[in-house]
């Protein structure tokens, strides 16, 4: 093999494992050789080679050198790089208003952005801030995680508070005039903590109320004149019944992460906290924030704003720009816990911050005493965490750093559940996110990989795929590589993918017209399409096949001879059906890289899709 590869003039790497010996050309993979590794373990399927797609690029099998799994016996390792040209300067979006000065925003509110060392609107921050600002009412807002969104609609409703003021308006005690509802304590902590960020050059007061203090605690903060009120629902509607908060002066109310709120039971108080704030002379703005539109989503916009306009980016529901995406089969009898250790030890040699998700508790708790058995330095962050060993766990993840790690000079390893996949916004970059265990849904996959690759960086997401997660796993690469949304996806073989319906639905279109060209040929094809255009007034439009007699009719009313309409019936409708049959297969087969060499000969030995079973 590597003679006839030298005088070709080819360059080549060997590359070895325990199962088989494999050249890597310059280029892609180019042979295999088997050096006692079993001829099952050669006959593996690999990874396609580097796909030709403009917005996504698939890159060969073992590409990247810089660790390998031993673990296998035969890798089977997918690697998808999701790069959108758009999203350049160069492209498209150019012509968006690049700067905050242009979208309208007030002088302070610009200084404390490039404060935060934000000096360029994001996709959505580029859309909405006009929007809210120029024409205020019901919004929903739908961008992809780590795109913004906060910001997105705290600087337009800021802005409008001060312009309240500016016009002789006082703020009083215990009446907010912005309420932000969030699902959870962490996720309001952070709206806040951006807030507060924003007051010191834009002088507005900001708190919050939600399980980190005490009632008596928020209830002093909210004694006073409050501009801006983040809190969770059930916490909220605790201090309305204490008389600590009013709703007469709330002009907007927002919900965060609205996918989570009405998904997972908050969905009556939200109902409860809005039905007051309709009843008001002015009522007030309703905005919905979410990084997927799901169907509780849609349900609550149907039912409780129904009038509200969407602000939504072209990369909803799609991969982050700038992500990698790595699907590592888990070979038969695997060890899942050896593997993840040794994707985890190269990251560590790289010093890279690295987020593992685990399906459940007892999984994550698997992880972690695993990784602590390996010398692995690591933190927990799921569910049955009290809520300060949670924060505990984040202060350490987010303060560790390749210029000041941890212990034993690694960076630690965040284990967390999906309970971090939503809504949190990591202090700091994450390198790659881990799916120890594949996600439930399609929509989990989304959060997730949104832990990284955020505010235009790059990142890495590496999925280990056992053999129950398969098919979403399949499902989400095929969508990944044509960049299409990622929402409608499912696990189940028998709800089929949107592409793959819409595909099914034209073949089914245009299936009795291939039956005719098997069986008519090209001369009784023009005769049948001279047919249907006469059929059809002259309109020589596309061919359209129905009952019979059509074509008998068609002729009459020429006043000619009637052109006899060919039937498909008897045996040879069922040849045209076996020739489509073979033609699909041997469609699918080249799909997947898995074409025979005979080529389209049949059962029989005959060429053709007819030389099977009608040669018999």
């Amino acid at each position: 093999m590597q003679r006839v590869l030298r005088a070709a003039g080819l360059k080549f790497l060997p590359y070895s494992t325990r199962g088989p010996n494999i050249m890597l050309c310059l280029g892609g993979l180019r042979g295999i050789t088997c050096a006692g590794g079993g001829g099952a373990a050669a006959a593996r399927p690999l990874a396609s080679a580097l796909s030709s797609r403009p917005l996504v690029l698939r890159t060969p099998a073992f590409q990247h050198q810089s660790y390998l799994y031993r673990t296998l016996g035969a890798p089977q390792l997918t690697v998808v790089n999701v790069f959108r040209p758009s999203e350049s300067p160069a492209g498209p979006t150019a012509a968006v208003p690049r700067s905050f000065e242009k979208l309208g925003l007030q002088a302070p509110l610009v200084s404390a952005l490039q404060g935060l060392g934000i000096s360029e609107p994001t996709d959505i921050q580029s859309i909405s801030i006009p929007a809210l600002m120029q024409q205020p009412g019901n919004y929903f807002l739908a961008s992809h995680t780590g795109s913004g969104k906060t910001l997105a609609y705290l600087l337009p409703l800021v802005q409008a508070l001060k312009a309240e003021e500016a016009a002789g308006f006082v703020p009083r005690p215990k009446r907010p005039r912005v309420l932000v509802l969030g699902p959870t304590r962490e996720l309001t902590d952070q709206i806040t903590g951006v807030a507060k960020r924003l007051c010191h050059s834009a002088k507005f007061r900001a708190t919050c109320a939600n399980a980190h203090t005490s009632l008596s605690q928020q209830a002093k903060a909210l004694s006073g004149p409050v501009d801006v009120l983040v809190a969770t629902p059930t916490r909220f509607l605790h201090h309305v019944r204490e008389g600590n908060v009013a709703y007469r002066d709330i002009r907007w109310l927002v919900v965060d992460e609205a996918d989570t709120v009405f998904g997972q039971g908050w969905g009556e108080e939200v109902a409860k906290i809005l039905a007051p704030l309709r009843a008001k002379p002015d009522p007030a703005h309703v905005l919905l924030v979410s990084a997927t539109l799901t169907k509780p989503v849609q349900r609550a916009i149907r039912e409780l704003v129904p009038d509200a306009k969407e602000l939504k980016t072209s990369t909803l529901h799609r991969a982050v720009s700038g992500s990698s995406h790595q699907f590592l089969a888990q070979p038969p009898g695997g060890n899942k816990l050896q593997l993840l250790a040794e994707i985890l030890g190269a990251d560590s040699r790289r010093s890279q911050k690295v987020l593992v998700f685990c399906n459940t508790v007892d999984s994550c708790r698997a992880v972690e005493h695993f990784a602590r058995e390996e010398g692995l330095p690591c933190v927990c962050y799921h569910g049955e965490m009290p809520p300060e060993e949670r924060q505990e766990s984040m202060a350490t993840f987010a303060a560790a750093s390749p210029s000041s790690p941890g212990p034993g000079g690694a960076l630690p390893i965040m284990i967390a559940t999906d309970l971090a996949a939503r809504g949190l916004d990591f202090p700091g970059t994450v390198d790659h996110v881990v799916n120890f265990d594949f996600p439930t849904t399609s929509v989990d996959y989304l959060h997730r990989t949104g832990r990284t690759a955020r505010a235009g960086n790059k990142g890495k997401i590496t999925s280990i795929v056992s053999k129950r997660d398969k098919v979403l796993a399949q499902r989400v690469e095929y969508a990944l590589e044509r960049d299409e949304p990622l929402d409608a996806l499912s696990a189940e073989k028998e709800v089929l993918p949107p592409s793959q319906i819409a595909t099914m639905q034209r073949e089914k279109a245009n299936v009795k017209v291939r039956e005719a060209e098997a069986v008519l040929g090209p001369k009784g094809m023009a005769k049948l399409r001279a047919a249907t255009a006469a059929r059809e007034g002259g309109g020589g439009g596309k061919l359209r096949l129905r009952g019979k007699g059509g074509g008998q009719a068609a002729g009459k009313k020429k006043g000619g001879a009637a052109a006899a309409k060919p039937t498909l019936k008897g045996p040879v409708r069922g040849a045209a059906r076996f020739a489509l049959m073979e033609e699909r297969l041997e469609r699918r087969n080249a799909e997947r890289g898995k074409g025979r060499p005979g080529g389209g000969k049949g059962r029989g030995g005959g060429a053709g899709g007819g030389g099977g079973r009608g040669g018999r």
